[in-house]
C-alpha cells in the first residue's frame, strides 16, 4: 500500500473520483491535475488527518519561504499607508495613521491609482505607477500562499484550492479536464519584487515628504 494512501471511506471516495476522472496511476496524496483529483487531494488530507509534516526539512524550508511572504506583504501593507498620506499630502494628526491603516491594501491601491492619473510629471507619475505594480504583485501572492492548500506533487510544492470560483478560474476542459495549480517557485519569486517594492516605497515617501516640506514653506512666506 502507498503510505499515503487513504482507507475507509476516504479510499471509497478516493477510488469513485478516481474512476470518474479516469486518471492513471495510484491513488494518493501525489496525483495529476484533472479536475475532480484537485479536489480529492485536499479532501485526502481532510478526512485521513496526514496534515504536512513540519518536522521534515524540506517541508520547513518551504513553510520558512511562505512566511517570509507573508511577513513582507505585512511590512508592505505598513509602508503602504505612510505612502497614501504623503503622495496625498493629508494634513498630519495623532489619528491619521491609524484611519489610513484601517483601509485594506487594495483599496490603499486604488486610492494611488486614482491620485497618479493627475500626476503629469513622467518622473514623479512613473515610480509611483511602478510601486503600485510591484505591491500588487505582492499580494497577489500572498494571498494565493495564504489561501489555498499546499501539496507535494513530486519533488515540488503547488497551491491548489477547492473554492469554486478558484477552480474554475483555471479549469481547463482540452481533453480531460485539468485544474493549473500554483507551483511554489512562482510564490518564492515575490520574496525579491516585495524587497524591490520596500526600497521604492522609501524613495517615494521621502521625496513627497520633500515636496510637502517645500509646499508649506512657500505657502508660509505668503503668509507673512
Amino acid at each position: 500500500m502507498h503510505p499515503h494512501e487513504p482507507t475507509g471511506k476516504a479510499a471509497d471516495y478516493a477510488a469513485a473520483c478516481h474512476r470518474a476522472a479516469h486518471c492513471a496511476g495510484p491513488i494518493g496524496l501525489i496525483r495529476p491535475t484533472c479536475y475532480a483529483c484537485c479536489l480529492l487531494d485536499i479532501r485526502i488530507t481532510q478526512q485521513t488527518g496526514l496534515m504536512m509534516p513540519t518536522d521534515d526539512p524540506v517541508w520547513r524550508d518551504a513553510l520558512s519561504q511562505i512566511g517570509e511572504i507573508v511577513l513582507l506583504a505585512s511590512a508592505l501593507d505598513h509602508q503602504l499607508t505612510h505612502v497614501v498620506i504623503e503622495v496625498l499630502h493629508l494634513t498630519k494628526s495623532p489619528m491619521l495613521e491609524p484611519v489610513v491603516a484601517t483601509l485594506e491594501s487594495s483599496r490603499k491601491l486604488e486610492i494611488l491609482k486614482g491620485r497618479v492619473k493627475h500626476i503629469r510629471q513622467a518622473n514623479w507619475r512613473k515610480p509611483l505607477e511602478r510601486y503600485v505594480d510591484l505591491v500588487e504583485k505582492v499580494n497577489r501572492s500572498r494571498n494565493i500562499a495564504c489561501h489555498s492548500q499546499m501539496l507535494r506533487d513530486g519533488d515540488k510544492f503547488v497551491f491548489s484550492s477547492s473554492q469554486a470560483a478558484k477552480l474554475f478560474k483555471g479549469l481547463r476542459l482540452e481533453g480531460v479536464p485539468t485544474v493549473e495549480r500554483v507551483p511554489l517557485d512562482s510564490i518564492v519569486s515575490a520574496i525579491g519584487i516585495a524587497e524591490q517594492a520596500l526600497g521604492a516605497g522609501v524613495n517615494l515617501i521621502e521625496n513627497f515628504e520633500r515636496v510637502q516640506s517645500e509646499l508649506e514653506r512657500r505657502k508660509a512666506g505668503r503668509a507673512s
